[in-house]
């Protein structure tokens, strides 16, 4: 008898050889880096622009810690002002936006080349085969939760600074109102 004729898939002495080999590869997996650090995960935190209001409460445009606008003026020239310190703030916001939008960017090209490495699943084999596959499945179920968990905080930052943006084009259209109403 040859040993290709003594090969039975199905034997329990081959099915736990290659659960072994399975396991292994699937440990081997879990122990290496996630990746190596990436120059855009160590940026600086951005600094909120806050334009402090005079002692007396003068006019001014500040940002709360809470994340809330706080506008004072009294006439005309001062709401003018008001607008251009509001411009000038959601001009920042918009720039960090792009900021984070580069950053899901990286992440999503980053996981489409990882995609494209990773090759087809196994095809048949049996219950050898099911077993390959229950791991490649296993495999790719973690690498998706994990490029979801990298891009879940980015989504937040971003949602945070679209909500910031939406509140100065409120401010900036409040704040012309006034203007138009006291112009007239």
């Amino acid at each position: 008898m040859t040993p290709i004729e003594s090969y039975n898939p199905e034997s329990p002495k081959n099915l736990a050889h290659v659960k072994g080999l399975l396991m292994k590869w699937f440990k081997r997996k879990q122990e290496q880096p996630d990746s190596p650090p990436q120059p855009w995960r160590e940026r600086p935190e951005p600094v909120a622009p806050v334009i402090e209001p005079e002692e007396d409460h003068g006019p001014g445009v500040a940002l709360l810690p809470n994340g809330n606008l706080s506008i004072s003026y009294s006439s005309v020239a001062e709401a003018k002002l008001t607008i251009k310190q509001l411009k000038q703030m959601k001009k920042q916001f918009a720039l960090e936006k792009k900021a984070v939008n580069a950053e899901m960017a990286e992440v999503r090209a980053n996981r489409r080349m990882h995609v494209a490495q990773q090759g087809s699943v196994v095809r048949g084999g049996g219950s050898v085969g099911r077993t390959m596959r229950t791991f490649q499945r296993m495999s790719r179920d973690m690498d998706r939760s994990k490029h979801a968990n990298q891009l879940a905080p980015l989504e937040e930052e971003k949602a945070e600074l679209d909500r910031k943006i939406l509140e100065m084009d409120k401010a900036i259209t409040m704040v012309e109102a006034y203007i138009m109403r006291e112009s007239s």
